[in-house]
């Protein structure tokens, strides 16, 4: 379960999507002449809280980033996809060494075991004081799961009772924290092994038999510590230091979230907060009692084809996800198990499948490239000399989301309930704001830590007081 780089309902309407591909090629064209938002670190800041009748019209933003979360959330250093790359990037850091580090509460003593061993690079090493980590945000009383066997799966994480859209399924620490990629040079080996044995070194003996439990799809060798490369690299949920510059991406291990089974439509996420060294693990979608929880070991809306050859490369597994394997309707297997002359002039198992993963390739290649159509849309739409319709966006918006409901996969969709609040705050439409923001809201995709708090506070006042969003009144009275 390698969740990094390196190694790491309804049918779909034809004519829906000639409507979406006419509009993603028109919003292309709209996407190239804009020069489209890098990250918030620049932004300028407006305080919520201001009457929006002290700004003039013309003085507006209307970039993305300017309405805050989660549009505006910065991206850190591009992730490694190669080799060469990683290399350009190492040096570019300045080669920096690895140190292990025994993460402790701050109340622990430097005997005491650590919570988490940690492989540092030394460019973060040095920016995070070794004085012990803050405590856990609230987790659930109780965790509402159970770590089982899964049929032709080994062990997996099941709900024990039913599980609703946005509930925090549990907040963990990692046990083990390793670099995403390593420089590769002989001497490294003999240091490494050192390494991963200090780190083994500083754990309860207890964690490190759990860690050494968890399972392994690569080969093991005679090399000392191939086993334990091989749970690193099959188990490892990718999580970032920003304090890193160029370096930020680790991987770390968790003995109850590492269990998590891999689905191309999973119905939970992660959400990782450096500053408590903890992961939320988060439901995108009700969760019935007796299912499996999972999560995705790829990047996000890739296509079958796609799937299947990155998950065989690193998991050595076919997956068999809805996804991957729609279901054959019944009248479709009667039709195809009947005599030939009929079975000639109807719908085939085969042909049906097909059809079902080429309209689901589609949905995610629109719902991928909307991101960036939006940012455009945005910056387009949200002004009052707009040419363009005042529903556009909200309409656009709309049809993501029903995108998303048809494929069954919710990752990211707070980032649409955002643009369709601001959107009815852009027209005035108090009423809309509320709706579409109560939404994101009830998704809770935040994130944990004080960063989540503070995003959750922002938006309640802005429900409190709609005309307090950053995009009150763009359009105007929204009449065109």
């Amino acid at each position: 379960m390698r969740r990094g780089f390196l190694n790491r309902p309804g049918s779909f309407d034809s004519s829906k999507k000639a409507e979406d591909e006419d509009l993603c090629s028109s919003m292309s064209k709209a996407a190239v002449s804009e020069n489209l938002p890098k990250s918030n670190y620049d932004a300028p800041t407006r305080d919520p809280t201001a009457p929006s009748s002290q700004q003039k019209p013309k003085e507006r933003d209307t970039k993305p980033r300017s309405l805050g979360w989660p549009i505006d959330t910065p991206r850190t250093a591009a992730q490694i996809e190669s080799v060469d790359e990683f290399v350009a990037v190492y040096a570019k850091a300045g080669s920096p060494g690895l140190a292990i580090r025994g993460c402790r509460h701050p109340d622990a003593s430097p005997t005491d075991y650590a919570f988490c061993a940690w492989l540092s690079f030394s460019d973060v090493y040095s920016k995070i004081p070794n004085i012990g980590w803050t405590k856990l945000p609230s987790t659930p009383t109780s965790v509402p799961y159970r770590i089982l066997p899964v049929d032709g799966a080994g062990l997996g994480m099941v709900a024990d009772r039913a599980i609703y859209a946005g509930e925090t399924i549990n907040i963990e620490r990692p046990v083990l924290i390793t670099p995403i990629a390593l420089p590769a040079y002989d001497s490294l080996e003999d240091s490494l092994q050192d390494m991963y044995k200090m780190a083994m070194g500083v754990l309860d003996p207890r964690t490190v038999t759990a860690i050494m439990s968890l399972s392994n799809c690569k080969p093991v060798t005679k090399h000392p510590i191939s086993k334990l490369r091989g749970i690193i690299d099959t188990n490892t949920l990718y999580c970032s230091f920003p304090q890193s510059e160029y370096l930020p991406h680790y991987g770390g291990v968790f003995l109850d979230m590492s269990r998590c089974n891999h689905s191309c439509i999973p119905n939970a996420t992660w959400d990782w907060d450096h500053c408590s060294l903890s992961m939320q693990l988060r439901a995108l979608q009700p969760i019935r009692e007796g299912e499996e929880i999972t999560l995705s070991y790829l990047g996000h809306w890739q296509s079958r084809s796609e799937r299947q050859r990155e998950l065989k490369t690193k998991y050595d597994f076919t997956c068999t996800c809805p996804a991957c394997e729609p279901a054959v309707s019944t009248e479709t297997q009667t039709i195809a198990s009947s005599d030939s002359t009929t079975k000639s002039k109807s719908t085939t198992p085969l042909s049906e499948k097909r059809a079902a993963i080429a309209a689901s390739d589609s949905r995610r290649k629109i719902i991928i490239n909307s991101k960036i159509l939006a940012d455009a849309l945005w910056k387009n739409w949200a002004t009052p000399t707009s040419t363009q319709p005042s529903t556009k966006l909200i309409e656009f918006h709309e049809r993501i989301l029903q995108l998303r409901a048809e494929e069954g996969y919710h990752h990211d969709s707070e980032d649409n309930y955002a643009y369709l609040a601001h959107a009815c705050a852009a027209l005035g439409d108090e009423q809309g704001f509320k709706r579409w923001a109560k939404k994101l809201m009830e998704w809770r995709a935040w994130g944990p830590g004080q960063t989540g708090a503070d995003r959750r506070m922002t938006w309640k006042r802005w429900v409190e007081d709609p005309t307090t969003s950053p995009a009150w009144g763009l359009r105007g009275t929204g009449t065109n």
